[in-house]
């Protein structure tokens, strides 16, 4: 399952990238991010939930377990003006099979900013949740 996200840079100053390789699970609430809300059975209760920051950092949880540990790929970068990230998500760690033609899952994707704005791509926004704030991805 692949992501591109392109963000123009809040406003403010953000310290540069650390060098040296990215911690898991970081602390990523006084930075700017996009999470992505996987509900593979859309119950709206259980979610998958990917973070990744402008650094490049990332954060995942499994129904609100942080101990979860999935493998996935992150490349991040930026531009004077704007950061990107793909991410890449092997279907293998959120379901046993390839989803099958027609199948359908819940997809949250929420930006967070450090002053505290949250952007979504479904309107209206009611809170970084999942019901009322997903659509759907059907696959074919």
């Amino acid at each position: 399952l692949y992501f591109g996200i392109i963000c123009r840079k809040a406003a403010g100053e953000f310290p540069p990238q650390a060098a040296g390789p990215r911690p898991r699970d970081a602390d990523l609430a006084r930075q700017d991010r996009v999470s992505l809300h996987i509900d593979i059975d859309r119950d709206w209760v259980t979610a998958y939930r990917f973070e990744v920051d402008r650094r490049g950092w990332v954060r995942e949880e499994l129904w609100g377990e942080p101990g979860w540990n999935p493998t996935w790929f992150v490349a991040a970068g930026e531009t004077a003006d704007r950061w990107t990230a793909e991410i890449a998500i092997p279907f293998a760690e959120l379901t046993e099979h390839h989803p099958s033609n027609a199948q359908t899952w819940a997809i949250g994707v929420f930006r967070e900013l450090p002053a505290g704005g949250v952007q979504s791509w479904t309107v209206p926004f009611e809170g970084v949740g999942m019901q009322p704030g997903c659509g759907y991805l059907m696959f074919r």
